[in-house]
């Protein structure tokens, strides 16, 4: 009789708890998304984690889940948010970064071409002026005779109005082949009519390359906007 009854309590309190393999998922999931802190498309199985730990913290109660189910639910919640929010607010001082120093290399390659210091202009374009000049390379003899030659360079250049560079804003960035390039847009305020320009600026690295130990950054082309 005795071990009728304990059998039978012990089956009501092994009934009473079930686990979730929903809270499972989501946390495996949830470890998964920690590699999106440095490789951006794995960011969905994070917030897939975190929304599948959410669930079974939900429905926990109604179908009897365990601690360790509970457990599993709250781990997914807590490491997809944490890995979320460390991943977006890390890419945005990164994007930051990004353009401050797109930025000041364009400021220092526009005042150095509006004071006619060709020689700073090349190297902020990756071509050092005397070496290039005296190679026997055809490309490199061609990279330093394209800027010294660009009418637009030649107009900024000679330009009798002193000029007055305004940065309008970042009007595109897109991958290239070991690089990123991102094009910015100058206006001319100094001049009647105000000319707007496009600056495009090579960051030799992938753009969040972590594994990047040296990035230097050049003005790759300058031309002017399209009116329209």
């Amino acid at each position: 009789m005795n071990e009728t009854v304990l059998s039978a309590e012990t089956d009501e309190i092994l009934d009473t708890t079930s686990f979730s393999l929903v809270a499972l998922i989501g946390f495996l999931l949830a470890l998964v998304g920690i590699f999106s802190l440095q490789y951006t498309q794995v960011l969905p199985f994070a917030i897939l984690g975190g929304a599948l730990g959410a669930l079974s913290l939900v429905i926990a109660k109604r179908h009897g889940f365990g601690f360790v189910s509970k457990l599993f639910g709250f781990l997914a919640v807590v490491i997809s948010a944490t890995t979320a929010s460390t991943g977006f607010f890390g890419r945005v001082l990164e994007d930051k970064h990004d353009l401050s120093q797109s930025q000041k290399i364009c400021d220092l390659y526009l005042d150095s071409l509006s004071k006619g210091d060709m020689d700073r202009v090349l190297f902020l374009a990756g071509i050092d002026p005397i070496r290039d000049t005296q190679s026997e390379a055809a490309d490199a003899k061609q990279a330093v005779s394209r800027i010294r030659t660009d009418a637009v360079h030649l107009a900024i250049k000679n330009q009798k109005t002193p000029a007055s560079w305004k940065f309008v804003g970042l009007t595109g960035d897109y991958a290239a082949s070991g690089a990123h390039i991102y094009k910015l847009s100058y206006q001319d305020v100094g001049q009647a009519n105000s000319p707007k320009y496009i600056l495009s600026v090579r960051r030799t690295s992938p753009k969040r390359d972590r594994k990047a130990t040296s990035i230097n950054w050049y003005v790759d082309s300058l031309s002017v906007a399209d009116a329209r």
